[in-house]
């Protein structure tokens, strides 16, 4: 499985690595190998200095990203019902689904009744927005406004 950007971000803050947010998967898994081969250089120069194996450091780190990685998942995978509703009611007229995908990951979820859901999937429905023309002193006006009202059970 190839690793995607948010990936890429758990496990360089599970390693304590600073990035900025808008940096890109080549430059974060470029920053990632460094750390790792600075750590495997550190405990060759330990193993020379001090004459006894040092610890494993990045095993360990890896060990530690993919534990985090792998809660993180856990969490995501639990799920929880809910009714999405259209606030554009334009749009609602006609929908009789919401649909969602990630590339990784695609759904379509019934609106205006209760369906169960992973918990990600909630929260990105919680999150989307829908552009909305609105009239303004003559003038039309494109805005942000939230595209469904997510109703938990």
């Amino acid at each position: 499985m190839e690793k995607t950007l948010e990936d890429l971000r758990l496990e360089a803050d599970a390693l304590g690595l600073t990035h900025s947010p808008q940096i890109g998967m080549a430059k974060l898994q470029a920053k990632i190998d460094e750390y790792y081969e600075n750590e495997s250089k550190a405990a060759v120069v330990d193993t020379v200095t001090t004459g006894t194996p040092a610890e494993n450091k990045t095993a360990n780190a890896k060990i530690k990203a993919m534990q985090v990685i792998k809660e993180q998942e856990r969490a995501n995978a639990e799920s929880v019902v809910i009714k999405l509703t259209m606030v554009d009611k334009r749009e609602a007229s006609t929908a009789t689904d919401a649909y969602f995908n990630n590339g990784d990951f695609q759904m379509r979820i019934p609106l205006d009744i209760f369906v169960e859901v992973p918990k990600i999937l909630a929260t990105v429905a919680e999150e989307a927005k829908a552009l909305i023309h609105k009239e303004v002193n003559g003038l039309t006006v494109s805005s942000y406004t939230k595209k469904y009202v997510v109703e938990y059970k």
